[in-house]
């Protein structure tokens, strides 16, 4: 996924540095937003992975440390694995959407 990214990033970078009295490659310079839609969509995709990604180490955490205390941890850890899986799936979708606009992008 930072590959991704990096790509776009690069990409918007290179069309950027086309100077505006360059007539023949001017027009490449419209593809900038959707450029931007798909690093907006990118690093949302990154954030949320990270977040699903601390979820899980939470949800580990809390199970040990409740679980030596002595306590029932099970509906504390179901919540903790829910919203992580939450998370990864919105992820996932975010990255999917990518997918799709890079492809349509490319007239795949």
């Amino acid at each position: 996924m930072v590959n991704r990214i990096s790509r776009v990033t690069e990409r918007i970078r290179k069309l950027r540095e086309i100077d505006e009295n360059d007539v023949s490659r001017a027009s490449l310079k419209r593809e900038i937003a959707q450029l931007r839609r798909r690093e907006v969509l990118l690093n949302g995709a990154l954030r949320l992975a990270i977040v699903a990604g601390i979820g899980a180490l939470l949800l580990l955490l809390f199970g040990f440390v409740i679980a030596f205390l002595g306590y029932r941890h099970e509906p504390g850890a179901a919540l903790l694995f829910t919203a992580a899986l939450c998370f990864l799936a919105g992820s996932f979708i975010r990255l999917l959407r990518d997918i799709n606009l890079s492809q349509h992008e490319h007239g795949d």
